[in-house]
């Protein structure tokens, strides 16, 4: 009978999930975490055992879908690489055998011949030019239509990551309700993710941003083409990982003290401050436009924030220092989730804060990071 209660919540009590664009989004985000905290009160150990574990079902579901998405992604950047190459060999081809002045150039080309064996010669050229570009022609065609294929399973993996987001996001916030998180990950509460709301929605509003408009818009975000590392040097400690034994949604960057500073991943507008949470610590949340898509950058267990919420940053702005280490609770300090100095760095796709973690991805998409505990980097 138990069991039954999730169900029924999600079926009379629908939350709704929404990719926070506009302030209205933040809106509706700020009714769900409120709406969250009322469900929560009516579950009991069981229930939340169950959707604990449905939670992390779907994480996982979510993760491999990651995956597929990013190697389709991948395929389709080659495929287009090699069409244009085509493309272009075919262009030449045309060149080659255009029509000058209402007269077949080609014809020509086989008629001025000098004798018939160089007639037979240049006739022989010609045909094998035809048959070379016909054979691109052909080529151009197949990989056109190879791409269009793939463009069609990446749309219906989109369209079925976006579902399970979506049915993740209404539990999770139920899970973090109840104060349920991963000793490994970051995880800001409910109340501290409320808090942080209703301060970026003052903001927005004393900008003067519409309820309906483009955040980007209104933020007068820049577009960006890379993002940077957000350390000067360091290495890999931890890396991205969504197991049944590991929930790990970001990339620990370590080999720095205490206090060595944390720079924005490029430029950008602070979304979110989260301050002495209980699984993370001090934590930055930072929105940026790359290459006109929205992401949103984490960097979490900091020892102390040098930012503000709706402050415009570059990647030569320290946002904190590393910590960690003092700030840890076995170190009698408050952050549960750390055993030493490190910056927890996530990435996810689009405007996100207190919804993050259904849109997370492996920072390794995008940054070269070396392998754990092998080699180092540099900004």
């Amino acid at each position: 009978m138990k069991k039954l209660i999730f169900f029924i919540i999600l079926i009379f009590f629908p939350l709704k999930n929404v990719f926070s664009k506009t302030l209205d989004d933040l809106y509706k985000k700020l009714d769900d975490l409120n709406y969250s905290k009322e469900i929560v009160g009516i579950l009991s150990e069981e229930d939340r055992e169950i959707l604990f574990a449905d939670g992390l079902n779907m994480q996982l579901i979510i993760n491999s879908l990651n995956e597929e998405i990013n190697k389709i992604n991948s395929d389709i950047i080659k495929k287009e690489e090699e069409i244009e190459k085509i493309q272009k060999e075919v262009n030449n081809m045309l060149i080659l055998l255009q029509t000058s002045s209402g007269e077949n150039t080609s014809l020509n080309y086989i008629l001025d011949s000098s004798s018939y064996s160089e007639l037979i010669y240049r006739w022989m050229i010609i045909k094998q030019l035809v048959e070379y570009n016909n054979n691109l022609l052909n080529t151009l065609n197949s990989s056109l239509s190879q791409l269009n294929d793939k463009k069609a399973i990446l749309d219906k993996k989109i369209e079925k990551l976006n579902n399970q987001r979506n049915n993740y996001l209404e539990i999770e916030n139920i899970i973090r309700a109840s104060g349920e998180s991963s000793a490994n990950d970051l995880t800001t509460t409910l109340d501290e993710d409320i808090a942080s709301l209703v301060e970026e929605i003052s903001i927005y509003e004393n900008m003067g941003c519409d309820r309906y408009l483009d955040l980007s818009f209104c933020l007068n975000m820049k577009n960006i083409y890379n993002l940077n590392y957000p350390l000067m040097k360091g290495c890999v400690s931890s890396d991205y990982e969504i197991s049944k034994n590991n929930i790990h949604m970001g990339i620990d960057l370590a080999c720095n003290a205490e206090g060595n500073n944390v720079y924005a991943a490029g430029y950008g507008v602070v979304a979110s401050v989260i301050r002495k949470s209980t699984c993370g610590g001090n934590i930055v949340f930072i929105y940026h436009l790359v290459n006109n898509k929205k992401y949103t950058t984490i960097y979490g267990h900091l020892l102390d924030i040098k930012v503000n919420v709706g402050e415009t940053v570059d990647n030569n702005s320290v946002i904190g220092t590393v910590g960690g280490d003092s700030t840890s609770y076995k170190n009698g300090g408050y952050d549960r989730c750390t055993n030493g100095a490190h910056l927890h760095f996530a990435i996810t796709e689009g405007y996100h804060t207190s919804d993050f973690s259904g849109y997370t991805f492996n920072p390794r998409y995008i940054f070269d990071f070396p392998p754990v505990l092998n080699g180092y980097f540099i900004k």
